[in-house]
């Protein structure tokens, strides 16, 4: 009986680290804390957690697209960031102007967040691998956005997602899927060129979200020649509290971050997290 006793306690105690493993640290570098996430299927993610300049202040999980891992929004989570240490990505895309933050709009100097960034399974910043099944990088999103309401110092109430390609149909199904286990927790999600590339119905979402109490509000930006994401995002754009923002030519997820649009991408998600998080 005894041996068995103690069997048991083994196994809860095992039990026990891996819940407090699912998402362990290092040591902060430069502003941001490498990190691994482990998903509901045991496997790990990487991830950087960028904290904000004060305590309790919210958390932004921003989602990256198929043609590079987190590498991709490194200076958009500095500027949110807002602790000084926003530039120029040293990465062989530096070209690309969402890792150039020189023209970023101007971040109130009171404005702080703590940022999130994770790359699912397969992805890197030479883009993701097409070989793995899509289902994962939906665990990978729903391990990402449970791991940001556990770090230290956020406050677990005050989450928002912003996602590009497949990160903009992912933060809409994970802000559902964590206010599904935690209430009110997912204040919005914010989709640059959304277009159901996950096993996840965008429209769907959107209306559940929208059902919820307190309503969570929902962005779509798309492009005019951009036919799977103008598609999604024309079909929810009559939705109440769903706000569809329209750019001509192209340009997909990430490359709407970029001066000289009809919009400025970085300014709307200033106003944004504004409404939804407060100032």
């Amino acid at each position: 009986m005894k041996k068995r006793n103690a069997l048991s306690f083994l196994c809860f105690t095992l039990v026990c680290l891996l819940i407090l493993s699912a998402c362990s640290s290092g040591k902060e570098i430069n502003g941001k804390i490498a990190m691994e996430i482990t998903t509901s299927d045991g496997r790990s993610i990487d991830a950087f957690f960028y904290p904000a300049a004060k305590p309790a202040a919210p958390v932004v999980v921003l989602a990256h697209w198929a043609r590079s891992g987190q590498e991709a929004w490194e200076q958009v989570a500095y500027w949110l960031q807002n602790r000084g240490f926003a530039g120029t990505s040293e990465s062989e895309n530096n070209s690309d102007p969402w890792l150039d933050s020189t023209w970023f709009p101007e971040m109130p100097a009171d404005r702080t967040y703590n940022v999130l960034t994770f790359s699912c399974d397969g992805c890197g910043e030479a883009g993701c691998r097409t070989n793995l099944g899509r289902d994962k990088w939906v665990l990978d999103m729903q391990a990402a956005f449970e791991a940001a309401r556990t770090l230290e110092s956020v406050d677990p109430a005050r989450v928002v997602g912003i996602g590009a390609s497949i990160g903009a149909d992912g933060v809409v199904g994970e802000c559902l899927y964590l206010n599904s286990k935690y209430l009110g927790t997912c204040r919005g999600a914010l989709s640059l060129s959304p277009g159901n590339y996950l096993p996840l119905d965008y429209y769907s979402n959107v209306k559940d979200l929208l059902a919820m109490d307190p309503s969570v509000p929902v962005q779509c930006f798309y492009s005019s020649e951009d036919r799977a994401s103008e598609f999604v995002c024309q079909v929810v754009q009559d939705i109440e509290n769903v706000t569809v923002v329209e750019y001509q030519g192209s340009n997909h997820g990430m490359e709407l971050i970029q001066p000289g649009l009809e919009h400025n991408a970085l300014t709307i998600v200033l106003q944004f997290l504004s409404d939804t998080l407060g100032g």
